[in-house]
């Protein structure tokens, strides 16, 4: 979606404005076009932001919310880009995953859905959540906070009327109560190594923690 109106609907045009958009955005081309060329059903989801239980914690990339718990445990930083103000929505699994079964039946053929959470929060909240949750203190000496990421969405989060009407989509668990499940799921599972990716471009603009 880039820098359009938010909150994201799907009649908005792809319009990415970094390299991970627009891989999304070719793949979904890509698959309307075979989808004409080979005559076969799909479905595209869009998920926002999923996150709980047997979510890697060793991926220091992706996955904020198990990141934040898996430096928790290793006694690491927090690292926050830019002010924390970025404001994201972020959908339970549990919430999410019947979306995805639903898929199997006829009522979303072609068409485009968003996955994610109802409503907004930023990074700081979250990372208040989550320290809460890790019986961790929230305090900002525990927060690095870095430069903004080139051509991070300062807003990004998306409507979830459509994932509702067609798929049913409903919070009976939530954020809140979902990273206290994750949580305590993270916590029995222990600090964990973190994996190695060796990054196949790299320059100055960068993350300094991919370093």
């Amino acid at each position: 979606y880039g820098d359009q109106p938010y909150p994201f609907s799907e009649e908005q045009e792809r319009k990415p404005v970094d390299i991970y958009g627009a891989n999304k955005a070719i793949m979904e081309h890509t698959t309307e076009i075979l989808s004409r060329v080979h005559e076969f059903r799909y479905t595209i989801l869009r998920p926002h932001n999923c996150f709980g239980e047997r979510q890697s914690l060793r991926d220091p990339y992706r996955n904020v919310i198990g990141i934040f718990m898996n430096r928790i445990m290793r006694g690491e930083p927090l690292y926050i880009y830019g002010d924390g103000e970025q404001m994201r929505a972020f959908s339970y699994i549990e919430d999410s995953l019947p979306c995805y079964v639903r898929c199997l039946g006829n009522e979303s053929d072609g068409e485009i859905i968003n996955i994610g959470g109802k409503k907004p929060h930023s990074v700081n909240i979250l990372r208040r959540q989550v320290c809460n949750a890790m019986d961790a203190d929230p305090d900002e000496d525990r927060t690095k906070r870095l430069p903004e990421r080139p051509h991070e969405g300062k807003m990004a989060w998306c409507t979830a009327a459509k994932s509702e009407k067609i798929l049913g989509y409903d919070e009976k668990v939530g954020m809140a109560e979902g990273i206290k499940r994750m949580a305590e799921w993270a916590k029995q599972k222990g600090p964990q190594e973190w994996s190695e990716e060796k990054l196949t471009l790299w320059n100055e603009k960068a993350p300094g923690i991919w370093k």
